[in-house]
């Protein structure tokens, strides 16, 4: 069983969708309960970013990663950095209606600072799950599509369908277990 998820909050004006999400939430910006507050030994803090959008000017928040991974490594939690799935030319929707070209190289979709995230963030000494790109593209391209089906896995250039979710679920699981985070 994973232990509780803590979702952390980077940037000051991002919203939480949900009541669970507010109180999950870490917040370092207000006067809410922060990092050391809600985490306890044996927590997995989940790490996802947009890479592309969240850093338009090419940098990478390596003080946020840091501060991120030393709080919780302080409180005996660890952290996952989620790495991002691919990035598409055309947007899903618009691949089903048979618009644009659909299959976008990997080299492509990956985009510019998909790297340097995981990287920054495996630097401080989080785990960085990158298994979700590879499990959505196949050896030269990516597309909108659960590989091998019609079923649409990416409805937009980058945001995941339910069915993309349920498809890198059981690669997502997989890799938490041999990492020793998911416990039998």
């Amino acid at each position: 069983m994973l232990g509780r998820a803590v979702i952390p909050r980077s940037a000051p004006d991002a919203r939480p969708r949900s009541a669970r999400a507010r109180t999950a939430r870490v917040d370092a910006t207000s006067r809410r309960p922060g990092p050391a507050q809600v985490l306890a030994p044996g927590d997995v803090v989940a790490w996802a970013g947009d890479y592309d959008k969240h850093d338009r000017v090419g940098r990478v928040d390596v003080a946020f990663a840091d501060a991120l991974v030393a709080v919780a490594r302080g409180r005996g939690a660890d952290v996952v950095a989620l790495g991002d799935g691919p990035r598409l030319r055309e947007h899903g929707f618009a691949c089903v209606r048979g618009d644009g070209d659909c299959a976008t190289p990997r080299a492509e979709a990956a985009g510019a600072l998909r790297g340097a995230a995981e990287a920054a963030f495996a630097a401080a000494g989080a785990r960085v799950f990158s298994g979700a790109f590879d499990a959505l593209c196949g050896a030269e391209t990516c597309d909108h599509r659960v590989p091998g089906t019609s079923t649409v896995a990416i409805v937009d250039r980058s945001h995941w369908t339910t069915e993309g979710s349920l498809y890198v679920a059981p690669f997502l699981a997989c890799w938490l277990e041999g990492e020793g985070l998911l416990a039998r």
